[in-house]
């Protein structure tokens, strides 16, 4: 499963976009983990077990995420792939993160793309 990391204007909100299907549904949005319901209640109740997330949406190949202001992403983040890795990919263990790159001008008025980090892959096993 690949993935990218898609930060918002509001700090608090985030998308994952991922490589597998999640619904088929055009969205689906849950407030809590008492009203999450459907073919994808026990997806979002893992997702509201990490500790800051207090909204979910479902896209078809994308998850929304809003966390409490207090919380940091990098806190909630790899939880939230692992909780999709158990639902959508059990057969699947390695997982390739795409970096955000960094566009600039030169002088010459060209853009440059600099990718911030290098790529990464982490490995999950599933009992």
């Amino acid at each position: 499963m690949n993935y990218k990391l898609i930060y918002h204007p509001n700090q608090d909100c985030l998308s994952i976009s991922i490589s597998v299907k999640l619904t088929e549904e055009m969205i689906e949005v849950f407030d809590s983990s008492k009203h999450a319901s459907g073919k994808h209640k026990k997806f979002a109740q893992e997702l509201f077990k990490i500790n800051g997330v207090s909204s979910v949406s479902l896209h078809r190949y994308t998850l929304g995420l809003t966390k409490g202001s207090v919380f940091e992403w990098e806190n909630i983040i790899q939880k939230a792939i692992i909780v999709i890795l158990m639902h959508y990919c059990q057969n699947e263990v390695a997982v390739e993160i795409s970096k955000p790159e960094k566009q600039t001008i030169d002088k010459n008025g060209f853009t440059r793309s600099t990718i911030l980090e290098e790529q990464e892959t982490h490995t999950y096993s599933f009992p």
